[in-house]
């Protein structure tokens, strides 16, 4: 299947990109079938620029945008040489391919006031490969262990409750637990995501505690990385 990026907004009708053309809807994007063909004046790229604008804009005065990321590709777990969990390390081709995806994020403009990573090494080591896309220091890259795979997702936004003032947060942890952290903050039982590897999802904050916001897009890794090309 064909990379795709969900789009939603209380502005504008869902859209969903992919690298055939612009579906009006989730389901056509999902089925593959009549997409409004791309052209040189709309290229994933526009639509993930206009959309993130257009949030950015009516962003309300008390929000949060809150840029959640899923670590890159480690080291596998079968590997002989493979070390303690909290200790797995990207490979090559992860620490290439998140490179790729954090240029593709800096280039639709984001602009984060704040980098917070769970402790693993992984989620660390791709905290660092964003910072350095988006030009912030990694010395003031904050670990926290609420983004540790299986933290309760309400401890972490009491957590960032004490920063509410901050306008665009990093978030950098694991599966399943950020696809907890974002069913949660729309107040979803269930998960309605399933983030790849290096794959990131925006959310608003309209409220903290307890959290209330909305999906603004989701993207794949491979659509992101191309962006940055």
């Amino acid at each position: 299947m064909s990379s795709v990026l969900i789009l939603f907004s209380p502005l504008l009708p869902a859209l969903c990109v992919s690298a055939n053309g612009v579906y009006p809807d989730p389901v056509g994007a999902l089925n593959l079938s009549s997409p409004l063909p791309l052209n040189s004046d709309t290229s994933p790229l526009s639509v993930i620029q206009t959309k993130h604008s257009s949030s950015k804009l009516f962003r309300g005065a008390n929000s949060m945008q809150l840029y959640i990321v899923r670590h890159g590709i480690a080291v596998d777990r079968e590997d002989p040489s493979c070390p303690p969990d909290p200790d797995r390390f990207l490979t090559q081709e992860g620490i290439e391919k998140a490179r790729q995806v954090a240029k593709g994020v800096s280039e639709i403009g984001a602009a984060p006031d704040l980098l917070l990573s769970s402790p693993y090494l992984r989620a660390y080591q791709t905290a660092e490969i964003f910072a350095n896309e988006l030009s912030y220091s990694k010395n003031k890259i904050r670990k926290t262990d609420q983004l540790l795979p299986g933290a309760e997702p309400l401890q972490l936004f009491r957590e960032l409750s004490k920063d509410k003032d901050l306008s665009a947060v990093f978030l950098f942890g694991h599966a399943p637990h950020l696809d907890d952290l974002i069913a949660t903050s729309l107040g979803s039982n269930h998960h309605i995501t399933s983030l790849k590897k290096s794959g990131v999802a925006l959310i608003e904050l309209k409220r903290l505690v307890p959290p209330s916001g909305e999906l603004i897009w989701l993207a794949t890794p491979k659509l992101l990385r191309k962006a940055g090309k």
